[in-house]
């Protein structure tokens, strides 16, 4: 039985012992493997002349499992992983290596769709200052057009015209790559 004694547990802790045992329980301060997730009768006698309350345990483990999958989450991703992850917080039972390994997973996802999304962001922040930068040259040809119209400064405008139309419809594109993004995010 393998144990980690720590003032914040981290996740990492959680997924160290889920290796090593079918569950994990936090007695007294103290993170352990257990071997079995399933408490028999006998563990559970033992458990209460100890003064342990096995539900108690099960709890305090549940809390702090979820303090460490929360930390650098919101409350809303932290409960989007803990749904996609199949966690019930209020359940009786052990701390299974089965549910920390699939919380885990749910955030690991949630984190880089996170990143995806700020990549997202980052290429609509490029593209609206492109955006800006051409509006002001189809402005400035328009306006040479109108106060000297020839054939030459028609074809420049009607061409700032399409380059822009064709930055405004990439821009478009974008944007329902970042909503399809959140939604995906939120599910």
């Amino acid at each position: 039985m393998s144990s980690i004694q720590s003032p914040g547990l981290s996740l990492s802790s959680f997924q160290a012992l889920a290796k090593t045992g079918e569950a994990v329980a936090l007695k007294g301060g103290t993170l352990q493997s257990t071997v079995c997730a399933k408490q028999g009768f006998f563990t559970r006698v033992m458990n209460w002349l100890r003064g342990e309350s096995s539900s108690k345990i099960n709890s305090a483990t549940k809390e702090a499992f979820t303090a460490a999958i929360g930390r650098g989450l919101t409350q809303q991703g932290l409960d989007t992983v803990l749904r996609r992850g199949g966690f019930d917080a209020g359940s009786r039972k052990p701390l299974s290596s089965r549910e920390i390994n699939q919380v885990a997973s749910a955030k690991d996802q949630l984190l880089g769709e996170g990143k995806q999304l700020n990549k997202l962001m980052a290429e609509l922040k490029e593209l609206q200052a492109d955006i800006k930068a051409k509006d002001a040259v189809f402005k400035e040809k328009s306006r040479a057009t109108r106060q000297s119209p020839s054939e030459n400064t028609y074809r420049a405008s009607k061409a700032a015209g399409q380059e822009l139309q064709a930055a405004r419809t990439l821009g478009l594109a974008l944007a329902d790559k970042i909503q399809a993004q959140v939604k995906l995010m939120n599910a």
